[in-house]
């Protein structure tokens, strides 16, 4: 591989550095490209953030010198000098730019790139605006940054932001095919073996998730990177697997979704915040500079016509209806049980009724028809109006994303839009008939990856594949391994799944394919056939819809695989405000558009039910200015109410409560009337720090009574703990 650095001069006969304004921060390009300066413009003397030992370019490019290369191990890297580059000013500014010009970068291999930096208001944007490759040589990623830097106090790792008390430092993609991160296949060019650990369900693999991380701390300070891979042809890639990394073919974008696949048009926003002294008097400094990141984001999304999604007439990420708790019930399908439930929701101030379990409310995937128990699809619509009226709660879902049944009129409309993990082929011709195939290793593979169910040949891990139009199934068990170079799948199960048994020629394909809940669609299967069919069921008047199974969309083409597809169900709906858009697995640009992430981890032991990760994910939504979610529980008693409420209220977070009719209806007026208290409290942001401190440190039971209905500053309550001291 050839990794070519941007590297720049002011102009063709001079080397100097130059000065790009990103709102507090001055970014510096020396002569040859790299960041030399960080710098917080809006204090005196400019402080500088950036790593003298550190540096990198401001822009590069991947090149590699064979199209077969698949990234399974460190090829020829080498970082290109520069030639020069130019710079042109353009006079005609639209509204809210400062400055805008374009840095034309000369490389060897006769590769010429132009990119447009514009100065806005408090930022500003790097497009990459073409590409000149005469010599058609393989250019695979553009990489942004890294930037550098030594601000490691709170490293927001999804939204591509490091700060401390009184300075920020973020960059983030500001379309769907810019990923915050570095790509999968050139680690060795990177800086993952100085990754650290963090807190929460994601900061604990740091490694594993380094490719679609914007921001992540390291031994030596902060990298924020991010990138946007070419998929102007058919390549073979490394990408995300289930629960490992894979390599496939992963075919060329073409049509109405060509544009994903071209690296033109990669474009990130950068941007410096340093933190004011009019800020908010009784926030600390740590929450007055996230609340100034936080106003900086939105400012950008909304210039930049990103997501920005609203719920009750605020930004998602400011409004407390966000994070408002909700029921989940897994028989909420059964007769006369979703108004019992709704009737609950408003008795005890829970804004959603949710239907959990595999598909939710539809009866399977891909074609997302609502089943007949809420009014099918054509009476949905009703039954989500009349709940909303008689209950003022809506009507939320669970899904398993992209999965969809192997037997899907999708699926037989095209079986090859299917994610598979990797491919091999047929040694020998085999009848229809035929239940013993002997299959070579894929290319690439290594026998240890190949004999490793749940490494790189995954075929143990699949037990379902795809000879041409055929579906077949197998077990891992049967298949024989002892032969060098090949090995023998016996019992093989022929015609699977509405599909044709056939004879095949050696030679032919043969694809583990990913069954994930379901076989999975691939990107265009998703984004032309089931995102329409998702979209109509959620216009139909559902109020919160979770993505769970959302890793398999990273399959898809990593990151711009789940963005791009949570992008066009945003911006497809008929109204995408007061919509919750929940998500089990996320990017930096599916920030924007997600309003938060509440993770199922259930035990019938509320206060041992995996703790550790409800307490660090926390952390990570701290750090990444997102709202605080607890996770879903079981609550079992009057006091887990109690204990469950009062956690939630110590850290501002929502939570779901986990059950079904019967224990909710068992549950008095007194029970009922104290949940209640405590949702209108949290609301009401009622708790000051110091009982925040103690429901957060202390594991025991609170109860809360309302004392007051009209005081001078509002309705007022009493908290105390189990021992009946008062709060």
């Amino acid at each position: 591989a050839l990794f070519l650095p941007l590297l720049a001069f002011s102009n063709p006969a001079a080397a100097a550095a130059d000065k790009i304004v990103a709102g507090d921060l001055t970014v510096t390009i020396d002569s040859t490209g790299q960041i030399i300066g960080l710098k917080n413009n809006f204090v005196l003397p400019n402080v500088d953030h950036s790593l003298v030992t550190k540096r990198s370019s401001l822009v590069s490019f991947t090149v590699e010198s064979s199209a077969s290369f698949v990234g399974s191990s460190p090829g020829t890297a080498a970082h290109r000098k520069p030639k020069s580059w130019v710079y042109a000013a353009n006079a005609s500014l639209a509204a809210g730019e400062l400055k805008k010009g374009d840095y034309t970068f000369q490389f060897d291999d006769r590769i010429s790139a132009v990119v447009e930096v514009v100065e806005k208001q408090g930022y500003a944007t790097f497009r990459l605006k073409s590409v000149s490759n005469p010599a058609n040589k393989d250019i695979r990623n553009v990489i942004w940054g890294p930037l550098t830097i030594d601000i490691v106090a709170l490293v927001g790792d999804q939204v591509g932001v490091a700060s401390n008390r009184d300075f920020a430092i973020g960059m983030f993609g500001t379309n769907a095919k810019t990923t915050g991160g570095w790509p999968r296949e050139y680690y060795y060019i990177g800086h993952i073996s100085d990754v650290v650990d963090t807190p929460g369900q994601f900061g604990r693999l740091a490694r594993f998730w380094y490719p679609i991380r914007a921001a992540s701390p390291h031994t030596f300070g902060t990298v924020i990177q991010a990138y946007t891979r070419d998929y102007t042809v058919e390549r073979r890639y490394e990408t995300y697997g289930w629960g490992d990394q894979v390599i496939k073919r992963v075919s060329a974008l073409t049509g109405g979704l060509a544009d994903y696949g071209t690296l033109t048009g990669s474009k990130v926003a950068v941007f410096g915040v340093a933190r004011r002294e009019q800020a908010d008097w009784w926030l600390s400094k740590r929450d007055a500079m996230a609340d100034q990141v936080l106003t900086l984001i939105g400012n950008i999304e909304l210039g930049e016509s990103m997501p920005h999604p609203i719920i009750g007439g605020i930004w998602a990420k400011r409004s407390p209806k966000a994070i408002l708790p909700y029921l989940i019930v897994e028989d909420l399908h059964k007769e006369g049980y979703l108004d019992a439930m709704a009737s609950i929701a408003q008795e005890i101030g829970f804004e959603t009724v949710y239907k959990n379990a595999g598909w939710g409310i539809f009866d399977h995937g891909g074609q997302f028809n609502i089943t007949s128990d809420f009014g099918g699809n054509d009476g949905f619509a009703a039954t989500a109006r009349r709940i909303r009226r008689q209950y003022h709660v809506g009507i939320g879902t669970h899904t398993l994303s992209t999965a969809l049944a192997a037997g899907d009129a999708i699926v037989r409309n095209d079986r090859q839009g299917l994610i598979n993990f990797t491919e091999t082929r047929l040694r020998n011709n085999i009848s229809r008939q035929a239940n013993r195939i002997e299959i070579e290793f894929p290319p690439g593979a290594t026998v240890a990856q190949y004999n490793d169910p749940n490494s790189g040949g995954h075929f143990g891990h699949a037990n379902r594949g795809l000879i041409g139009n055929e579906f077949i199934r197998y077990e891992a068990d049967d298949i024989d391994k002892s032969n060098p170079g090949y090995w023998v799948m016996t019992g093989v199960k022929r015609g699977q799944d509405g599909s044709t048994a056939a004879a095949h020629s050696a030679g032919e394909l043969v694809k583990p394919i990913m069954y994930r809940h379901g076989v999975v669609a691939d990107f265009e299967m998703s984004m032309n056939a089931i995102v329409p069919n998702l979209v109509r069921a959620i216009d139909k008047g559902i109020a919160d819809f979770s993505y769970d199974n959302s890793e398999v969309m990273l399959t898809a083409r990593d990151g711009l695989g789940l963005s791009a597809i949570q992008e066009k169900v945003y911006n497809s709906l008929a109204d995408n405000h007061d919509f919750v858009h929940d998500s089990a697995v996320n990017t930096a640009y599916s920030w924007h558009i997600n309003t938060r992430y509440n993770w199922g981890e259930l035990d019938t032991d509320i206060t041992t039910a995996h703790q550790r990760y409800r307490w660090s994910n926390q952390v990570y939504f701290a750090r990444n200015y997102t709202r605080r979610m607890m996770g879903w529980w079981v609550i079992n008693d009057y006091n887990e109410w109690r204990w469950a409420s009062a956690k939630s209220a110590s850290f501002r977070a929502g939570f779901a409560y986990y059950g079904n009719r019967d224990s909710l209806v068992a549950y008095g007026a007194d029970v009922k009337r104290e949940v209640l208290h405590w949702q209108n409290a949290i609301r009401a942001a009622a708790f000051d720090d110091q009982n925040r401190f103690l429901m957060r440190e202390r594991d025991e039971y609170f109860k809360l009574d309302k004392v007051d209905r009209s005081g001078q500053f509002g309705p007022t309550w009493r908290l105390s703990d189990w021992q009946g001291r008062q709060g």
